[in-house]
């Protein structure tokens, strides 16, 4: 999930899946990926699902986990929380709530 960050707002831009195989995976990569969107981010949440039997999610389950992960989020930015939520340079980050 691809967000603004605009002071102390937050808002979805956009989303997608996809799979990571290993453990290792270089941000550098990760961003020309992202470019490949044609938004203007300031952060990515990333969300790891597995099947029940331990592998990738097929394409369908992906789609309708994806889905409910985005009206989760559109109700609740702190949401972001639950996942693995980073800065445009990979640094990790944390949503907090303000009073406005």
């Amino acid at each position: 999930m691809l967000i603004e960050i605009a002071g102390s707002r937050v808002a979805p831009l956009c989303s997608t899946y996809f799979n990571v195989i290993g453990d290792e995976v270089d941000w550098g990569e990760i961003t020309v990926l992202f470019a490949g969107s044609g938004q203007q981010w300031d952060g990515a949440a990333f969300f790891p699902q597995r099947s029940a039997g331990g592998g990738p999610l097929d394409n369908p389950n992906a789609r309708l986990g994806l889905r409910k992960l985005e009206e989760r989020l559109d109700d609740n930015h702190l949401v972001l929380n639950e996942g693995h939520f980073f800065d445009k340079w990979g640094r990790r980050m944390k949503i907090e709530e303000v009073e406005q």
